[in-house]
């Protein structure tokens, strides 16, 4: 019995699925852009991703693909009408800000689910206490306020660590792809498997237990059809918490159809950027992975991620890790010498504390704001092959 069961999951998934237009709607004749040509369509047209938006676009300049360039647009329309720009001149802040990676949640949709889920569970004086509600409403609240409990990057502790590698494998967008691979399994191992068997699967619960996408969704739908929540809440605190959950839902949708337009192009690999929920109001921090498609013909692992913290006092920092096999490479990115002069003083320190768990162990600071600026850029570095092997 054979399956697609990558088709299945899209024709359920499709409204979700699809690729954000944020920015395209904003552009304006004289503005400049970054972007990276994906595909050159019949009639020489050209498929360009920009970060956050996509477009056709006609060029007065030859393009292949794969380039990344540097335009001004010329026309506006469908397709759009590009032309070179001055490579001495400087790129504008609002264009780099329009260029920047689309991090998931957005900051302010984290603070209002924090916010929001704290009000409502708080055993003291939550809008709950007292209250008969739906144990797996409360379950499902609890799961959620879980998920983005804040993190202190300041410890070492290995709750940091569990902490964080669930933050980002059940972020929900990977749902349908876990779901997909045990279905996958299920069939390779008995090609009868019926459907009643498939949804009391031990890792099928476990992922609808633990996954954010379904938890939001289940609640999104309680939140819609049930009038005991509207009682209980009020108008302003119900229509507030199910306007978080709906943009929680969409930005959740932006970037699983960014995954999945970018799995069936020619792209090796592409990132995704986690914001960081952290204990220190006066902290930012922002987590972006590289993820690569899977080169059978490699024997090495490969895995590399980039760290920007963002702290009040000492301002902006990049760590880059990057790890082959058993061989670590970390690079910081500063923006000050004093602070250069800080971590070169505890570098072997810092070695010192890693060094038993890596063959190899490479550990550089550099002064360049240039790289700490391109953090929220899309990487071009990441089109070549095998960058990057993450498995979730």
């Amino acid at each position: 019995m054979k399956i697609n069961i990558s088709n299945l999951i899209k024709v359920m998934c499709g409204s979700e699925l699809q690729r954000s237009s944020l920015g395209k709607d904003t552009l304006s004749v004289g503005d400049r852009l970054l972007g990276r040509v994906l595909e050159i369509k019949n009639g020489g047209n050209a498929l360009i991703d920009f970060g956050r938006f996509r477009a056709l676009a006609r060029t007065q300049f030859p393009v292949r693909e794969g380039d990344v360039i540097n335009v001004k647009v010329l026309e506006k329309g469908i397709p759009i009408k590009l032309g070179l720009n001055n490579p001495a001149q400087e790129i504008s802040q609002p264009t780099k800000k329009m260029l920047s990676l689309i991090q998931f949640p957005s900051e302010n949709i984290l603070e209002k689910l924090q916010s929001e889920t704290k009000k409502v569970l708080d055993q003291t004086n939550g809008i709950f206490k007292g209250r008969a509600i739906p144990v797996y409403v409360r379950d499902i609240l609890t799961r959620i306020s879980t998920h983005f409990g804040q993190m202190n990057i300041g410890k070492n502790s290995p709750i940091l660590g569990s902490q964080l590698k669930s933050y980002i494998e059940n972020s929900g967008i990977f749902f349908e792809k876990k779901i997909e691979n045990v279905i996958i399994k299920s069939f390779e191992s008995n090609e009868k498997t019926s459907p009643k068997e498939l949804r009391e699967s031990p890792e099928i619960r476990n992922i609808i237990k633990n996954d954010l996408k379904p938890n939001i969704l289940i609640l999104k739908d309680f939140l819609d059809r049930n009038g005991l929540m509207l009682k209980i809440l009020g108008t302003k605190n119900l229509e507030s918490i199910r306007s978080t959950v709906e943009r929680l839902l969409a930005e959740m949708g932006t970037q699983q159809g960014d995954t999945t337009v970018r799995h069936d192009s020619r792209e090796s690999a592409h990132t995704l950027t986690y914001a960081l929920p952290l204990e220190k109001s006066n902290q930012r921090a922002k987590l972006k992975v590289f993820y690569s498609k899977k080169n059978k013909g490699k024997s090495e692992e490969e895995f590399k991620v980039s760290l920007l913290l963002a702290m009040d006092k000492i301002g902006q920092i990049r760590t880059d890790f990057f790890l082959m096999d058993k061989d670590l490479n970390i690079t910081f990115f500063v923006n000050d010498r004093k602070i250069k002069e800080y971590l070169d003083d505890h570098s072997e320190k810092i070695v010192g504390s890693l060094r038993n768990h890596f063959k190899r162990l490479t550990l550089n600071v550099n002064i360049s704001e240039n790289e700490i600026e391109a953090f929220e850029m899309k990487d071009p570095g990441v089109m070549s092959a095998g960058i990057v092997d993450l498995r979730v």
